[in-house]
């Protein structure tokens, strides 16, 4: 078993590009700076370690190729069992493989075209079905897999140019219809399908019915990417013509409708396929930036059923945190979740450990002070009301060769909370 357990710094280039890992300030409204859990908390019993569910986010950065000196199906194969034995071994038991980043694909899609991450250029056929790789991998170590996909993200690069002329974005954009253009926002941080459209939620769910019918996996994951900006131009032309028809909702509202839309169509559409897949969603941690900044409707998500089988928001704060205490956080998530159908899980920063959190106030030390975070984090966790897992973000910065000292120390803590 390997003994380097760690959050590591080296990957820090991997954060801008992976989605779990959303680093925009949070709404100053949330909460105050807090040293101890709320009273609240303390005195439930801890969940039956039997169905709990301890998961690692693999990005698509983790599964690249791109950069390794040596590519192809033999490699990237070494490279999928290297990281399904570091998680198995290590006491977790599932995977959130991330097998649509963007607008492309970890295998062979009718749909959208291959991702650049295996064979360097996007559309271009790496030889090798990387899904069904890392899905056998992960049978043989006792893993599930959980599909995970960005829905709307089409590319962080705001160039159509470098988009593969199979990829479904720029073949809505070179089509010369006006009304077309509007599927598709651009804006200066990348590309995205505009979420309030109808054509681009079928084309999603398409895509999840490809997986979910052709691999062995577990279910489906989204995590916080559904509206790119709050700017009203992105989605004025669906607007108006919503308007036109007698629409009276403001336009936050109906942004919210649109995406709920989505999340419940996909829900159903993986329910049809097979109803013991589980859908999950990964929101920010923040409850005021979903609402007003993503146009994520959480608090509907997790009251009600048939939006998600598991919430796991990211709660990527220390106890310290200015805005977003983790243990006010954490509780407040769990008493946002009122369905009995929907899980609560938690996702916990591996990533933080040993760096300096910008945006937590006078505490912005506190990942670099501490070297128990996470193990706390984690206890503390256990004791809430509703608790069925977590999840950690991500596996470069857990189990990665390169470490800060405390943050291998944080690993070894979590490791023995695992046992």
């Amino acid at each position: 078993m390997k003994k380097i357990l760690s959050c590591i710094c080296v990957f820090a280039c991997l954060l801008a590009l992976s989605s779990c890992a959303l680093l925009e300030p949070p709404a100053p409204e949330e909460f105050p700076a807090a040293t101890e859990p709320p009273a609240e908390i303390i005195g439930y019993s801890k969940a039956d370690a039997s169905s709990e569910l301890c998961g690692v986010w693999v990005s698509y950065t983790e599964l690249s190729m791109k950069y390794e000196p040596i590519k192809g199906e033999a490699a990237f194969r070494a490279k999928a069992e290297r990281i399904a034995a570091d998680i198995a071994e290590n006491g977790f038991n599932t995977v959130f493989l991330h097998v649509r980043p963007n607008s492309d694909s970890f295998y062979p899609s009718e749909l959208f075209p291959w991702t650049s991450h295996l064979s360097g250029v996007q559309g271009v056929d790496p030889g090798y079905d990387a899904l069904e790789i890392f899905c056998g991998l992960a049978k043989r170590y006792g893993l599930s897999v959980h599909a995970w996909i960005n829905p709307f993200r089409v590319s962080t690069d705001p160039d159509v140019s470098l988009l593969s002329e199979s990829n479904p974005a720029r073949r809505i954009l070179d089509d010369g219809d006006p009304e077309n253009d509007a599927r598709v926002i651009v804006i200066d941080d990348g590309i995205y399908y505009n979420p309030a459209d109808s054509e681009n939620h079928a084309l999603i769910i398409a895509g999840i019915r490809e997986i979910i019918t052709g691999y062995d996996v577990a279910g489906v994951h989204i995590d916080d990417y559904f509206y790119p900006s709050q700017d009203e131009k992105i989605d004025e032309y669906q607007y108006r013509e919503y308007l036109s028809r007698g629409g009276s909702l403001p336009l936050d509202e109906w942004r919210r409708s649109w995406v709920s839309s989505f999340v419940s169509a996909m829900y159903a559409a993986v329910k049809a396929v097979d109803p013991g897949l589980i859908v999950s969603v990964s929101p920010t941690g923040s409850i005021a930036m979903n609402r007003d900044r993503l146009y994520a409707d959480v608090e509907l998500w997790c009251a009600e059923s048939g939006y998600c089988d598991l919430i796991i928001p990211q709660i990527y704060f220390g106890f310290q945190h200015g805005t977003l205490p983790f243990a006010e956080t954490a509780l407040r998530w769990s008493e946002l979740v009122k369905s009995p159908d929907v899980k609560a899980l938690y996702g916990l920063a591996a990533y933080k450990c040993g760096q300096e959190d910008a945006y937590a106030g006078a505490y912005a030390s506190e990942w670099i002070d501490n070297s128990d975070l996470l193990s706390r984090q984690l206890a503390l966790i256990r004791k809430l009301k509703r608790y069925d897992g977590f999840v950690l973000f991500s596996y470069s910065y857990a189990f990665g060769k390169s470490h800060t000292a405390n943050g291998e120390q944080e690993m070894i803590l979590l490791r023995d909370e695992l046992k």
